[in-house]
């Protein structure tokens, strides 16, 4: 009990500071590029694999080359890689196969 504000506070602090090179901010970053990608792909997506090639072509030049990387939450990287018409079919496939085993 004594611990718990202190832990708490930390938790706070750590999530004020997003703007910075912390983990956290990061992904934030990285969050916040996908939904670029996601715009200018919105239908079909960036194709399966190619979401690193769509970010470059996106922030060629604006950012350094490490920070290339594929956002850091899969659901996210699938809808940019698959689109709209993608997620869809992968909706009607998982829909089909959990009624195939009722």
């Amino acid at each position: 009990i004594v611990c718990a504000p202190f832990l708490f506070f930390g938790t706070v602090w750590r999530f004020l500071q997003l703007q910075q090179e912390t983990s956290v901010g990061l992904r934030r970053l990285y969050l916040e590029r996908s939904i670029v990608v996601i715009r200018e792909n919105v239908l079909t997506g960036t194709g399966v694999g190619n979401y690193v090639q769509a970010l470059a072509g996106e922030y060629s030049g604006l950012i350094p080359e490490w920070q290339f990387e594929p956002v850091h939450n899969v659901l996210i990287l699938v809808f940019a890689e698959i689109g709209i018409v993608g997620g869809v079919i992968i909706l009607i496939w998982m829909y089909v196969y959990k009624k195939s085993f009722k």
